[in-house]
């Protein structure tokens, strides 16, 4: 069965992460800061910190921003549930904007109205599917940017990632950017710097980033191009698969170049039909967005009408650099025969 992730792991990855477990200094040392620093470099930021936990990344971000009790912050359905719990957790309201059917991403016009009351928007790009982020800044609402599933993408302008406050960048090994675990915290903005480097300097050690995994990120990161152009090319080779079928896929929009994580297709028909079909044909899948809010908040999204009906009918097929060329052929075969 050809999994829907596996995580990309290379000989020179791996020698990285032997290199680092035979020195002195396995825990969060000097390759977790000079990790730190090219990410910041890279993304003209003015620094940042690496964490173990992606939640706890997320109340990071939020105390950073230092929010009066009450505040409401937009936010769309698709997004992580983890989101909305710490939101909620820090005092904090929930304002769900709907998404662009088409398109994954939040619905910059829903997002929009509620932009007087707002103190905040976190925003996403889900499954490598950009918004419409100049358009975004222009609400001048304090960003929380994830950027977990694009990095090395872009808005046709300027590289995702350089448009939020603060940028939180995951690195689980179903991630573009592996690092076995762990989440990057990092801003432009020195008033949000200073405050999440003062807030991490009272933690204990724990609760940053080893240096184990450091390396094995920071060996992945410096060949972000290459993993990129492979995903690239086998989202090319699944596009003209699914276009033989009459099913569809999501759009990106404008002139973004999306980053290819995985394969969402939007089923028209049985989704258990089509998931039965790929399966015995070796090829696993999920349904997408099964850890988002629209998942287990039902009585709260009755706005959210688009984010309901991409839940129930999304997807995701394999797309990785690990694929060979036979499971690709396999694939590319089952998304074009898909009942």
């Amino acid at each position: 069965m050809i999994p829907v992730f596996r995580p990309s792991i290379r000989r020179k990855e791996m020698d990285a992460v032997l290199s680092c477990l035979v020195s002195d200094n396995i825990s969060n040392g000097p390759i977790a800061k000079q990790f730190t620093r090219e990410l910041s470099a890279f993304f003209e930021t003015d620094g940042g910190v690496l964490l173990r936990e992606y939640e706890r990344a997320i109340d990071l971000s939020l105390e950073a921003l230092e929010l009066e009790e009450g505040s409401s912050i937009i936010i769309s359905p698709l997004s992580s549930l983890l989101y909305k719990q710490r939101i909620e957790a820090q005092g904090y309201v929930v304002l769900l904007a709907d998404v662009d059917s088409d398109t994954l991403t939040i619905d910059l016009s829903k997002a929009e109205i509620f932009a007087e009351e707002a103190s905040a928007i976190v925003v996403d790009s889900p499954f490598g599917f950009i918004p419409d982020m100049e358009r975004l800044v222009e609400m001048g609402l304090p960003i929380i940017e994830d950027i977990s599933m694009s990095i090395g993408g872009n808005t046709g302008n300027s590289p995702c990632g350089s448009y939020g406050d603060i940028v939180i960048l995951r690195m689980e090994p179903q991630d573009p950017l592996n690092a076995g675990g762990g989440t990057a915290v990092i801003s432009s903005r020195k008033k949000y710097t200073s405050k999440l480097k003062k807030i991490s300097e009272e933690w204990p050690p724990q609760r940053l980033l080893p240096d184990l995994n450091s390396s094995l990120g920071l060996a992945q990161f410096k060949d972000q191009e290459n993993f990129f152009l492979k995903r690239r090319e086998i989202f090319s080779l699944y596009i003209n698969a699914v276009r033989k079928g009459r099913h569809t896929t999501p759009v990106q929009k404008g002139e973004a170049e999306h980053v290819p994580c995985t394969f969402p297709v939007f089923v028209k028909g049985g989704v258990k039909d089509v998931q039965a079909y790929a399966r015995k044909k070796g090829v696993a899948t999920l349904q997408a967005f099964s850890d988002s809010i629209i998942a287990y908040s039902d009585a709260d999204t009755d706005s959210c009408e688009g984010a309901r009906q991409i839940y129930r009918r999304c997807v995701l097929f394999p797309l990785y650099p690990m694929l060979s060329n036979s499971e690709i052929e396999t694939v590319s075969k089952v998304l074009s025969t898909l009942p």
